[in-house]
């Protein structure tokens, strides 16, 4: 019964989650090589790409019509990638409350990524620390999309800390 309550007390359980789902994150991050719901993101909207420029060009759309396909695609993804995070929740719990609450954390953990984004600012930092730019610029261009190759010393920082401050608010 004090469990109940407790529960209860901490919405529905909302809290325990999201605190979890954070130390979840600290401890274990997103290892290298695992699978990622950002990746299969990335992956649906490439191919909605292609299928998009291949629409473009067998019905000879206008910039108008491509522009309305492009945010028929971006729509679709951010709705599809919603119903398939409810799906998967949805269906855990099915399994066992327990279970719906494990998937949970885990789905909310892969949104932190806060050890990976220290992990890769590390990354950069050593080489960086000890004087050695061009592995810093090798590594930097691990994390970033611009050119690395000229960037100097307060140039490599800004980039990461540019690259870690916008990865943490998304």
């Amino acid at each position: 019964m004090m469990s109940v309550l407790w529960f209860n007390l901490l919405g529905n359980g909302r809290a325990v989650v999201v605190v979890l789902a954070a130390v979840l994150d600290r401890m274990v991050g997103d290892p290298w090589g695992w699978p990622h719901p950002v990746q299969a993101i990335g992956q649906v909207i490439s191919w909605g790409t292609k299928g998009v420029l291949r629409l473009k060009l067998s019905l000879k759309l206008s910039s108008v019509g491509e522009r309305s396909l492009g945010v028929g695609l971006g729509l679709g993804v951010i709705l599809g990638s919603g119903v398939v995070g409810w799906g998967l929740v949805r269906l855990s719990g099915m399994i066992h409350p327990v279970v719906g609450m494990g998937c949970t954390v885990v789905l909310l953990a892969s949104c932190f990524a806060g050890r990976s984004l220290r992990r890769a600012a590390e990354d950069v930092r050593v080489p960086l620390a000890t004087g050695d730019i061009p592995t810093a610029r090798e590594r930097l261009a691990l994390y970033v999309g611009r050119d690395t190759e000229n960037l100097d010393e307060p140039e490599i920082l800004r980039a990461v800390l540019e690259t870690v401050s916008e990865n943490a608010t998304d």
